[in-house]
């Protein structure tokens, strides 16, 4: 039996985290957007403004303190 969850990966195969910056989110999203026909670029731009300008306080939760440092 093992005594470790390491012991059900198979030996010799490395699994890495990759690094995303939010950099590389906003161009997803901007390509997303672009598919959908929102204006893709402008689209997201608009959003960031927006969400850098909404004051986000306790009654807005976790979420909204994440939309806040994502889009900041």
């Amino acid at each position: 039996m093992p005594s470790n969850a390491t012991d059900y990966t198979i030996p010799g195969v490395y699994y890495s985290r990759t690094q995303k910056s939010r950099w590389s989110i906003y161009k997803t999203l901007e390509k997303v957007a672009g598919i959908y026909g929102f204006g893709g670029k402008a689209c997201l731009l608009k959003a960031i403004c927006e969400a850098a300008s909404a004051p986000f306080d306790g009654r807005y939760g976790l979420l909204g303190q994440l939309l806040h440092v994502f889009f900041k």
